[in-house]
């Protein structure tokens, strides 16, 4: 028998699954919208013009049924965006063990990474305004990793309460190791002293 190959997270042993909230998509969402509310109304308000021009040579008909259609293709484009934006936060999520992050995104193709948890560097959080109104906000995750040394996690509840439990687990990992942290000028290295 094979042994297995599954991860932590990937078998459901994570402590915690983050989502970001589908509120991110909001701004664009509205944006779109108002986009195709006011060239909607453009069409509409000079629709009658062009209808009389084109009844003079003979194309009213036709052109009446060519505005529902442009107008139905406006807002079918407006709606990509929005529903992009959607479909990639549904698909994003961040998994979190006991001693890694691991992170996976992607629609049509899909993209896994992780972080180990004691190569965790620094922690901050940005709560722009409109994020704020929702409750929610940014966590950026500094690493030594030389793949991904910055991660964010975008669109968090409780932004602050998450940095501290993840700088809690960044410190257990880091005991548990032996790894100690020393600092010489502006450069920063990390010893592991259990050996």
């Amino acid at each position: 028998m094979q042994p297995s190959l599954q991860t932590k997270a990937e078998s459901g042993n994570y402590l915690r699954r983050l989502k970001p909230s589908l509120a991110l998509a909001l701004p664009s969402f509205i944006a779109y919208l108002a986009l195709a509310l006011v060239v909607t109304y453009a069409l509409y308000e000079f629709q009658p013009e062009v209808l009389l021009m084109a009844g003079w040579i003979g194309l009213g008909a036709r052109l009446e049924a060519s505005y529902a259609l442009v107008v139905a293709a406006l807002w079918a484009l407006c709606a990509m965006k929005p529903l992009w934006q959607a479909l990639v936060l549904l698909t994003t999520r961040y998994d979190v063990s006991s001693d890694m992050l691991y992170y996976s995104r992607g629609v049509l193709n899909s993209r896994r990474d992780q972080i180990e948890i004691a190569r965790i560097r620094d922690l901050s959080t940005e709560k722009p305004f409109p994020l704020r109104l929702l409750g929610l906000g940014y966590l950026q995750v500094d690493s030594v990793d030389t793949t991904h040394p910055q991660l964010v996690l975008r669109g968090q509840r409780d932004v602050n309460e998450l940095k501290a439990w993840l700088h809690m687990l960044n410190v257990q990992e880091r005991q548990r190791l032996g790894v100690r942290e020393f600092s010489h000028g502006h450069n920063s290295h990390a010893a592991n002293h259990g050996d």
